[in-house]
């Protein structure tokens, strides 16, 4: 199990190489940082920092997950970890239920319900409270246990989060404006924050799906497509009201001046902000973002690892218990003709 630590390297003259059982962070005025590998859990990186190749295989032979987000441009950020984990057997029930129609359906409607579940307890608090969000998750959940085909499930979860990103924007308190999701570039500075925290909280996710052996790629309610890691979407799902109420927590740290928009750009967290940002990001990840996950995902089924945290511990242990829902879902046959290797 890795510590719980992340390493935030934002600036573009520092340089890291391996010192040890450490990271060493070079900086420009001559100075350094150490960080013990024991002690953490996520890499950030901001830019085109200078990383030492051995760095990122000592990270993924901890399993420790990086997240590479991109400097003044607008591309996409990028994750380092491991690869895929000698646990063929795991896969092999992966594919078994993609390729099984009714199987696949299970699978996609067991996502949608835990997300939906996680959004109606949070929905269930202030400031959402009183505003009918609740219901309408609840009545959500219920049309996703009658759906009969993964487009009426994505059906549900468009419409319920349609709804819900409505009832979010009435809660975002003056000055800030917010009147729907947008990315790629996000357009106000809750979607620049959103974007954000889904991308770390991504990374969390990608490494504890690799750790448990599953195909990052091969999705249920997400689509699989080129470059998408469809399955870790899913994983993430249940995670997402998580993060929007951290982003709603943190906003008070900020003033419009601490953003700059351009159109080629978007929204971006100005240079000067990112600590306040990265503390609070750190602080939530400890609590599970306020114990939201304690009663929305199930961890009373036995693991095949130590679970040594209850799911709403911290956000790692809330990764786990995502991935672990749906990894416990898979069928346990393999499919019924398996391939024979000749020699």
């Amino acid at each position: 199990m890795t510590g719980s630590l992340t390493l935030v390297i934002d600036r573009r003259t520092a340089a890291v190489r391996l010192d040890g059982g450490a990271l060493r962070v070079d900086l420009p005025d001559g100075g350094f940082r150490r960080a013990p590998l024991a002690l953490l859990e996520q890499v950030v990186v901001h830019g085109p920092v200078p990383v030492s190749s051995d760095v990122w295989r000592a990270l993924a032979g901890r399993g420790i997950g990086a997240v590479l987000l991109p400097g003044r441009s607008c591309g996409k950020a990028a994750f380092v970890g491991a690869g895929l984990s000698a646990f063929a057997h795991w896969r092999i029930r992966q594919y078994a239920a993609f390729f099984s129609p009714q199987r696949h359906l299970e699978m996609a409607r067991r996502v949608l319900i835990l997300k939906l579940s996680a959004h109606a307890k949070r929905a269930a608090s202030p400031p959402m409270a009183a505003r009918g969000a609740e219901e309408v998750l609840h009545r959500a959940i219920g049309a996703a246990a009658a759906a009969q085909s993964p487009n009426a499930l994505r059906g549900v979860e468009g419409a319920a989060a349609a709804h819900w990103f409505v009832i979010l924007a009435e809660c975002v308190p003056p000055p800030w404006r917010f009147s729907a999701r947008t990315r790629r570039p996000p357009r106000d500075p809750v979607n620049a924050l959103l974007s954000l925290g889904y991308t770390l909280a991504l990374g969390t996710v990608r490494s504890e799906v690799l750790v448990q052996g599953l195909d990052p790629a091969l999705g249920f309610l997400h689509v699989p497509a080129p470059a998408r890691e469809s399955f870790v979407l899913d994983a993430l799902e249940p995670l997402r009201a998580g993060v929007d109420g951290f982003v709603m927590d943190v906003l008070a740290q900020f003033e419009p001046a601490d953003f700059t928009t351009t159109r080629a750009e978007g929204c971006r967290l100005r240079k000067t902000a990112r600590g306040r940002f990265y503390t609070a990001w750190a602080q939530s990840c400890q609590n599970g973002f306020g114990g939201l996950f304690g009663d929305t995902l199930p961890t009373d089924e036995p693991q095949s690892y130590d679970e040594e945290e209850p799911a709403g511990a911290s956000l790692a242990a809330a990764c786990r218990a995502s991935v672990g829902a749906l990894r416990r879902a898979l069928p346990a046959a393999a499919p019924p003709e398996t391939p024979q290797c000749s020699a």
